[in-house]
């Protein structure tokens, strides 16, 4: 791409965010996420199924869970759960029983301006008001125009007007701080999911991202993946394991220094490390996968997250849980070989 294509879309992509008609949400979503996990923590909430209460602020609902409810006795149980939940949710929004619920998960950094417009050429082509829109609501929109994917999802519903059928994700701790502490931002919404502990005043005992992913995946029925790391790969392997469409959108998303550390190593990427997976797999086997993942990570070869991000600590957990998912339920198997095989789309032949 020249120099003069690169900055003509720069320019574009900041005249377009900032064409948006904003509707930030309230400052005090903090302080209000605090009380409601105050009512949800003593059972004063409306229970609309087995493990999650609603409580209503005027025209805004708040789903409940708590973290260690997320699962039931079983995967059945689990399923039937959010079966009642999923049509509480879609009732409560005025849609179709039957509409799908999209879940858009993806790097929470900065894209490139380039990435940029990619993420929302196609986010506008997915997200109508057709479908329920599931995300994890807080991300950064910087003043150069360029969007990490949760800020490229709040462009495409502030433009299109897709506020009432957007549900956000919330976690007990962390959206408190992402909003309060790192300068991330979200939109005035109708419904959010609130995923909280028993004290959520540490970071020690609170509710981090990740912490939520059980409640969104099976909420989901298609998934839209726009580059991620480990979290992104934890849900990936949920996503197989339930037999959900999974969309990718990856090849060239990242600008160089977010895409890379300083000495050269690149961060991880969870669509390449599929890819360099299903390369192994199709050469090796199965057999030697565990030493291939043990070596995978390392100076010059990859690192899994950026260690001055806030939420570092959280990923090498995530990444080793999912890949004990990945490996004991064979979901390389599903990904490689089985039907449901995600459809996978390289930027560079599409736009």
């Amino acid at each position: 791409m020249s120099a003069k294509i690169a900055a003509d879309r720069r320019s574009g992509i900041l005249a377009y965010t900032q064409s948006i008609p904003y509707s930030i949400s309230k400052s005090n979503l903090p302080d209000e996420m605090s009380l409601v996990i105050e009512e949800f923590q003593g059972g004063k909430g409306c229970w609309v199924a087995a493990h999650c209460q609603v409580i209503r602020r005027g025209d805004v609902r708040y789903y409940g869970i708590r973290k260690d409810d997320q699962m039931q006795k079983s995967i059945q149980d689990t399923q039937r759960s959010y079966h009642f939940l999923r049509s509480n949710l879609l009732y409560n929004m005025g849609m179709n029983p039957e509409a799908q619920i999209i879940q858009v998960i993806g790097d929470s950094a900065p894209f490139s301006p380039t990435g940029t417009f990619r993420a929302l050429h196609f986010l506008k082509h997915h997200l109508s008001s057709h479908d329920a829109i599931l995300y994890g609501y807080t991300g950064y929109m910087v003043t150069d125009g360029t969007r990490c994917v949760n800020a490229a999802v709040t462009d495409v519903v502030l433009e299109k007007n897709l506020q009432k059928n957007t549900i956000g994700n919330l976690v007990g701790f962390h959206t408190k701080e992402a909003l309060n502490r790192w300068g991330c931002t979200g939109p005035a919404l109708q419904n959010y999911i609130v995923v909280y502990g028993d004290n959520e005043t540490c970071r020690e005992q609170g509710t981090v991202f990740g912490d939520d992913i059980v409640t969104s995946d099976f909420l989901t029925d298609h998934f839209l993946v726009l580059e991620g790391g480990a979290q992104t790969f934890a849900q990936i392997c949920n996503a197989l394991f339930l037999g959900r469409k999974i969309t990718i959108l990856t090849d060239g998303l990242r600008s160089p220094s977010r895409s890379h550390a300083p000495d050269g190593t690149p961060y991880f990427s969870a669509a390449k490390f599929l890819d360099d997976c299903t390369k192994f797999f199709k050469l090796n086997g199965d057999k030697p996968l565990q030493n291939w993942y043990l070596s995978y990570f390392g100076p010059g070869k990859c690192y899994l997250s950026d260690p001055k991000k806030p939420d570092f600590d959280t990923k090498q957990k995530l990444m080793d849980q999912a890949w004990h998912a990945f490996t004991t339920h064979s979901l390389y198997i599903r990904w490689i070989v089985e039907p449901i095989a995600p459809q996978i789309i390289p930027l560079r032949s599409r736009l």
